[in-house]
């Protein structure tokens, strides 16, 4: 986007990006709708207004599609406090000599699902149309006790990348027990699961925070140890804010065909939950020190939505 643009979005809230957004739009239909039934009654004398419809409907569609919502000034408030605290937990892998991906994965499966990263120190999986749907905001409804695939993925990722660890978000299409016969069509086209990838050493790592999963490759699909869950990964960027790291991605799909050893992984898990067990105590500081941020950061959230 213009950096006009992000300036002029910059100088309003979402409060007044949403009633412009409905203003906009309900000109443009009062304006088609007028034109409409001018010209079966006058049909001669309804060029003028059919023009000045066409413009509203084309400024109203240029509104709609700018993605000026992820710009307005209470959004990048959010954006920035959110950046600062990624940084802030990364500490907490730097302290424990977390550098594997594997073992940052590990810590955050424990500290989002324990409730340490939200208020109230609890967390409940969300109803997937009740989630936030902002991608520069996507990690942030953790803080609020509540998240869906996308949101635990999003901030998993966020973490990798703020590490130094290459990562994307991957949209997937997940297969339960019966194949494909309880999947709808919307799925085949948008997918029904994000996960998160990460690639370091040459390895690459298929990780799902949100069911606590590690995928290994057969092909052109993903299984989790036991063959009890597949996944297909849409080769389209479907979530990534990053088309660079998501391109990387495909590139490496289409000429690696390599799957991790599972003995590795467990090996890796066992050892990173030893230690995260004998170390609560900083887990609990690190609660504690950003609580407060929690409940600032998830009260302004809910004004967004």
């Amino acid at each position: 986007m213009n950096d006009k643009y992000k300036e002029f979005f910059g100088k309003m809230n979402s409060k007044d990006f949403k009633d412009m957004q409905v203003f906009l739009c309900a000109n443009s239909g009062f304006l088609l709708s007028s034109s409409i039934i001018l010209s079966m009654f006058a049909p001669y004398e309804q060029t003028g207004l059919s023009l000045i419809a066409l413009i509203s409907t084309l400024i109203s569609s240029g509104f709609v599609l700018s993605n000026g919502a992820n710009y307005t000034k209470d959004v990048q408030e959010l954006k920035r406090m959110y950046d600062e605290f990624i940084k802030e937990y990364n500490k907490l892998n730097r302290i424990l000599e977390f550098n594997n991906p594997l073992e940052i994965e590990t810590l955050f499966c424990y500290m989002y699902s324990h409730g340490y990263l939200s208020r109230k120190k609890y967390f409940n999986y969300l109803d997937d149309t009740k989630s936030l749907n902002k991608p520069v905001l996507m990690g942030c409804d953790i803080f609020n006790g509540v998240g869906v695939c996308r949101n635990i993925s999003t901030m998993l990722n966020d973490i990798y990348s703020d590490y130094g660890i290459e990562s994307c978000i991957l949209g997937v299409l997940q297969y339960d027990n019966n194949g494909d016969n309880n999947i709808k069509l919307i799925n085949h086209i948008a997918g029904n699961h994000a996960i998160t990838y990460a690639y370091k050493d040459g390895i690459d790592y298929y990780l799902d925070p949100t069911q606590n999963r590690i995928y290994y490759r057969n092909n052109n699909y993903l299984y989790d140890e036991e063959k009890t869950c597949k996944v297909k990964p849409f080769q389209t960027k479907i979530l990534s804010l990053d088309k660079d790291k998501y391109y990387n991605f495909i590139n490496r799909y289409h000429e690696n065909n390599d799957t991790i050893d599972y003995d590795y992984i467990r090996r890796i898990i066992f050892s990173t939950r030893m230690i995260i067990e004998n170390n609560k105590y900083i887990l609990s500081r690190f609660y504690y020190e950003n609580c407060e941020l929690y409940e600032e950061m998830g009260n302004k959230l809910l004004l967004i939505k």
